[in-house]
């Protein structure tokens, strides 16, 4: 029996699936690519169970699915014609305003993935012990930004460091907080103990 969370992830893979019938003409000749926006991880089951179950195929798409590493730009990649899809984020939103010839095509997740994290906490610990810390962020995490504005920590007010996807500057001290997936950089600072 298929679980409600799994259940939603399929769903929404075939929904995906119905949006991406029309291209199936335009793209009989080649692959039509899939950019995620970070590492394969079960963010992405739809997507893999719709590849598995061959739900692509019986569209008459080649699908592949290529992961995103530190600093793949999901909606560059579609702009620019390397990817057909891309997974997004908020910021999405923003490069639409700015004029890239972008759409959402669904909301797959309803919350956000990415949290911020630090090398200690207490109980009387709040966001705004951030003010004046080294902090990277993610430069697709824009609602990381909205969410340290309305907590009163401006942009400005932190040493904003550039994101390098390394968890072992945090662990190593090199950065007081990181902008991090929970699906990812949180399991593996669980997996050694920080």
């Amino acid at each position: 029996m298929i679980d409600i969370p799994a259940s939603r992830l399929l769903l929404s893979a075939l929904f995906a699936l119905q949006l991406m019938l029309p291209l199936s003409l335009a793209h009989a000749a080649g692959s039509t690519v899939v950019q995620l926006k970070w590492r394969h991880g079960f963010e992405f089951a739809g997507y893999y169970v719709a590849k598995e179950r061959g739900y692509y195929e019986e569209a008459g798409l080649d699908v592949q699915i290529r992961e995103a590493g530190p600093g793949t730009d999901s909606v560059e990649e579609v702009v620019s014609g390397r990817a057909t899809f891309g997974v997004g984020s908020s910021s999405l939103l923003l490069a639409r305003k700015a004029g890239k010839p972008v759409v959402a095509l669904a909301v797959i997740q309803q919350h956000s993935p990415y949290v911020l994290i630090t090398g200690t906490f207490s109980a009387t610990d709040s966001i705004q012990n951030l003010l004046g810390k080294r902090v990277m962020l993610d430069p697709m995490a824009d609602e990381l930004l909205v969410y340290l504005k309305r907590e009163g920590v401006p942009i400005d007010a932190i040493q904003r460091q550039p994101q390098s996807f390394d968890i072992t500057d945090l662990t190593s001290g090199k950065t007081d907080a990181t902008s991090a997936h929970v699906t990812d950089q949180a399991f593996r600072l669980d997996q050694i103990h920080f």
